[in-house]
């Protein structure tokens, strides 16, 4: 197309720009104006319709959809908090139990301390209790520390044991 500036009639992007006459379907130049242009692109061709936004059937199965997976995710991540909950709570016993048992053993007090307490302060919802038994005769001792916490209104515990010579006998 050659840039013969016959009329002024509008683009595509919206600004003026010269036009041969005749493009436009019309050809009378005098009566060619941007307004068969911008009418031209406002005419929908047939199997292009653009949306705007969602059908209520869209919108109904969305809402469908999250009110059946909620539930089962949320019921997910109340179980993963609980199981996380009893982690930490079994891992805390664990390092405690360790502690007193080596305590006990590298003190000499698994055969002169109380049998059972508490941790104190630091650790108010464990106790622990100690339980020496005769393992294979008599030089021989059991230690065993069980310590105590309660989760969910149920009573739990963790023990170590370790075997001790006594020097007896």
């Amino acid at each position: 197309m050659t840039r013969r500036a016959l009329v002024h009639g509008v683009t595509e992007c919206g600004t003026r720009s010269p036009t041969r006459a005749g493009l436009s379907g019309n050809a009378d130049p005098a009566r060619s104006t941007g307004r068969q242009v911008v009418a031209a692109r406002k005419r929908r061709v047939p199997g292009s319709k653009r949306t705007r936004g969602f059908t209520l059937i869209e919108v109904l199965a969305a809402l469908f959809l999250v009110a059946l997976v909620l539930p089962a995710a949320m019921r997910g991540v109340s179980l993963a908090t609980v199981a996380a909950s009893e982690t930490q709570r079994r891992a805390e016993a664990a390092a405690l139990t360790y502690d007193k048992l080596n305590d006990l053993i590298a003190t000499g007090g698994w055969s002169s301390e109380a049998p059972e307490g508490d941790f104190g302060e630091d650790h108010p919802a464990y106790t622990w209790r100690l339980t020496v038994d005769d393992w294979q005769g008599i030089t021989v001792k059991q230690v065993m520390v069980r310590v105590f916490w309660e989760s969910r209104g149920v009573e739990r515990s963790l023990a170590m044991a370790t075997l001790v010579y006594s020097g007896e006998g």
